[in-house]
């Protein structure tokens, strides 16, 4: 009986049933992309409207004449500024804190840092600073601006045998009598610490022993060596040994210019962008909450100043009318824009407002603890003190105090002996190692993780902004656990302050964990995995329909499985005939049908994998082990939670090149085919007869027509938003180049359809592809298969794998008897594309990815 059922199935599979399934599914396949294509047809492009004749021939959403209103900021009469001064540090204060009993000061005991580890008692007397230059350079890099510092500390031991480096943390409290505020009259107010209760300071540097540092007063040795505890003075800023620092923190407020310097395009957008006008704008900007501001003395002649918020708050917002305050004032105040009679004042001062709030929001929900609090990082000067002048001079004050704007004005000045390396509404100019290392300490900490933000490294004067979104969606079902992650990473990159080039990346994770895992749901995985390489026709009736073949045969070629009263002889003779399947001829040969079938279908793309790593045609070999194994275990048929607990992986990033293509006007038509053919796979019951599939899967794609056309609209509308602002990007201005993806734009929306927004076109272009995993799947609800799965596998199917980084992950449980685990399976490779990366930093450790 046994042997006639597998003559059966032996005969399934004739030549003609395999043309009229090949037919059969190509013909359903053409439907879809024809039914894809005509549903293009009735949707006006977005770029269409009012048209200009220009010679490029795509000038919809431009104006031929963009007017040129940009000041670069250079021109400000500072003397407003200069004049009130600001002050360092009083005798008085120097003096009282010397002299009062350090252990009413202090708050916590003082630390010490030698170049080598000394231990008194069984207890650490002196920490080793080269140990804690060693842990810098690991996570940071030697070019890291934390690495840097440490290592002029060790140079400045080095030159002082016996010293170490202490670090002093104490309090100034009220009965100190000092001002710590500055007030310039104008409207952003009282700057600077308020004293209520106390100012926390820390103050690091060398001593000639740890009696010293340690066992007298820190405070009145320090004094005593070098004259000051706190400087009152360039010149005593001068004196300070190179690694030295005093850092101040408390209640405060900040004030700062937001916009300095950065060019604006501005545009309104209804249903294309037009854009008209290229101009420049500030605010005057106050911000209040647990302020700290870090002074760390250089090499030579340089000293920084790194200036941050916790708990910030907006405390004031003026957009600047004219020119004073160390900032330029608008060119106009009334703009044509496309047709449109705007006030710039109204407009810009929204616009900002709201940029500087979204860039204030991450760090008001982050979590914070003792050792990490939240921390904003306002702005970072480098002040080269071999220039000093009394501009200088007053802005090292001022900043000192809080305020930040004379600062500002002279970084933009050239040759003012002032640079500014970060400033927060230029983010691609920061100069650091990335988001939450603080220099309140010498130790130092991670950042927590966050699901978007921007990440800032710096190195010999090249700077890169990372800028991220990360959606994640998870769902569950009973045993089975299903999500999706998908993340946008956009790359600002600069050297030596000036902006250079912008990339998009993204990053898709597709996963299913069940603790009673079946061969259907590992296959929805596979198959469409496998016709990645090979094409969705060979994979559904070629290698599918004999895989399909295979898992039926193991299924049912022993019968069924003996119930407890059946007894043990006929339970045996089950496991024996379960044991033996792979040792007879039909399961032999059937699997080499697999093999011989698969090894005559041709491989899908031209491009190929970097030669480096896993070949394209290699990978499918593995894909095709995987298939075919797994289709040879047996399952016995109709039983639920019988299978083993399974993990299933699969990871894409795509590169710049990979992010142009899923971006292209040809992609949702392309997708529709993919996705149709990808449905088909899913839904196809592969417990089903191969002649049955056919009929089953045509009627499928029939009654799932219409549910497919607004995915590849909501694809659509995703896609020529970003044709718009990628076209802009290429526009060139007379006398200003190409604008590029850097460019900050303006965005007014006509007859109240929004409110008016400020981004660069590559974060606008992040966004948009940051929104189309999510766009696509809540659009694929109704197709009632796993809209992640589908969506995700259909993205990938656009794509060359010389475009991709690939990363497979199968997993199960080694103690099921149908042994899966023999066909655990860990694929990775990657294509030649450009991948955006971090340097010598992992991007997901610095984003906090799992």
């Amino acid at each position: 009986m046994k042997e006639q059922t597998s003559r059966a199935l032996r005969r399934r599979l004739s030549a003609r049933r395999a043309r009229q399934l090949k037919g059969a599914l190509s013909g359903v396949l053409l439907g879809s992309a024809l039914l894809s294509g005509c549903a293009s047809t009735d949707e006006p492009s977005a770029l269409e409207g009012e048209q200009v004749t220009c010679e490029t021939g795509k000038c919809d959403s431009v104006r031929d004449v963009v007017d040129d209103l940009y000041s670069d900021m250079r021109r400000v009469d500072l003397s407003d500024l200069v004049r009130v001064g600001a002050g360092f540090a009083t005798d008085e204060l120097n003096d009282a804190l010397s002299s009062l009993p350090y252990v009413d000061l202090k708050l916590s005991e003082t630390s010490l840092f030698g170049l080598e580890r000394r231990e008194l008692f069984g207890d650490v007397t002196t920490e080793d600073i080269n140990a804690l230059q060693a842990g810098l350079t690991q996570r940071l890099g030697e070019q890291a601006f934390a690495s840097q510092i440490n290592q002029l500390r060790v140079e400045t031991l080095k030159a002082r045998p016996g010293a170490v480096f202490a670090e002093s943390h104490f309090k100034i409290g009220v009965g100190v009598n000092h001002t710590w505020t500055v007030d310039h009259g104008d409207s952003v107010g009282t700057l600077g610490f308020s004293t209520s209760p106390t100012i926390e300071a820390i103050v690091i540097a060398p001593y000639n022993s740890e009696i010293e540092a340690a066992y007298q007063s820190p405070l009145e040795v320090l004094k005593a060596t070098q004259g000051f505890v706190l400087p009152r003075s360039v010149e005593e800023i001068a004196r300070m040994a190179p690694g030295s620092s005093v850092t101040l923190r408390g209640e405060g407020g900040l004030g700062f210019n937001f916009g300095v310097g950065v060019p604006l395009v501005t545009g309104v957008m209804t249903d294309y962008l037009t854009i008209s006008s290229r101009l420049s704008a500030a605010a005057r900007t106050g911000l209040s909450g647990k302020m700290d501001i870090q002074l760390v003395r250089g090499a030579d002649g340089d000293v920084f100043v790194d200036v941050g918020l916790g708990r910030q708050q907006l405390r004031h917002f003026e957009l600047a009318v004219e020119s004073g305050w160390g900032v330029e004032g608008l060119p106009t105040l009334e703009l044509d824009v496309a047709g449109l009679e705007v006030n710039l004042t109204d407009i810009l001062e929204k616009a900002l407002e709201r940029q500087l709030n979204k860039q204030l929001a991450p760090f008001d929900a982050r979590a914070s603890n003792t050792d990490a609090e939240g921390r904003l990082s306002v702005a970072r000067f480098a002040f080269n003190l071999s220039r000093n002048t009394p501009e200088l001079e007053q802005a090292l004050a001022q900043v000192m105090r809080g305020d930040l704007r004379l600062a500002q004005a002279l970084a933009n000045r050239p040759g003012s002996g002032v640079e500014q390396h970060f400033e927060l509404n230029k983010e691609y100019q920061r100069e650091s190692d990335y988001l939450g290392f603080r220099f309140l300490s010498m130790r130092f900490f991670m950042s927590e993780a966050s699901n978007q933000g921007v990440i800032h490294i710096g190195e010999n004067g090249e700077n890169q902004a990372l800028l991220f979104s990360e959606m994640e969606e998870n769902s569950g079902w009973f045993f089975t656990e299903r999500g999706a992650k998908w993340r946008q990473l956009t790359s600002i990159q600069s050297l030596n302050r000036q902006p250079m080039s912008a990339m998009n990346n993204a990053r898709m994770s597709l996963r299913e964990y069940d603790r009673f895992i079946n061969k259907d749901q590992i296959l929805d995985h596979i198959d469409p995995l496998l016709a990645y390489f090979y094409g969705p026709e060979a994979v559904f009736y070629e290698i599918g329909a004999l895989t399909d073949m295979l898992s039926e045969y193991v299924d049912n070629v022993c019968g069924n499985r003996p119930n407890h009263d059946e007894g043990f002889r006929a339970r045996e003779a089950f496991d024996t005939c379960i044991s033996n399947i792979p040792n007879t001829s039909l399961y032999q040969e059937m699997v080499e049908d697999a093999y011989n079938t698969a090894s005559g279908a041709s491989l899908r793309w031209q491009g190929d994998f970097d030669p480096s790593f896993t070949s394209t045609g290699e990978l499918a070999r593995r894909l095709l082990d995987l298939k075919i194994g797994l289709s040879g275990i047996h399952d016995t048929p109709n039983v639920a939670l019988d299978g083993p607990k399974g993990t299933l992986v699969s990871q894409v990033r795509f590169s710049h090149e990979a992010v142009r293509s899923l971006m292209d006007t040809s992609a949702p038509d392309r997708f529709a085919e993919e996705l149709s053919t990808i449905l088909m796979m899913m839904h196809s019951d592969r417990d089903d007869k191969v002649d049955e599939k056919v009929e089953d899967a045509e009627r499928f794609a029939r009654s799932r027509a219409d549910e497919i056309e607004p995915i590849v609209a909501a694809y659509r509308s995703v896609i020529n938003r970003f044709e718009q602002y990628d076209y802009i990007s290429s526009l060139t201005l007379p006398n200003n180049g190409t604008l590029g993806d850097i460019t900050n734009l303006l965005i007014i929306p006509k007859r109240d359809q929004g409110a008016a927004t400020v981004s660069s076109i590559a974060a606008l272009k992040g966004d948009l592809v940051g929104q189309l995993f999510t766009a696509l799947t809540d659009a694929a609800r109704g197709l009632r298969e796993p809209d992640q799965f589908l969506v995700g596998y259909a993205l990938l199917s656009l794509i060359d794998p010389s475009e991709l980084e690939l990363l497979l992950n199968f997993r199960f449980d080694p103690e099921h008897d149908g042994a899966y685990n023999r066909y655990d399976t860990s694929i990775y490779s990657r294509g030649e594309g450009s991948f955006i990366d971090a340097g010598q930093f992992s991007i997901d450790a610095l984003i906090g990815a799992e």
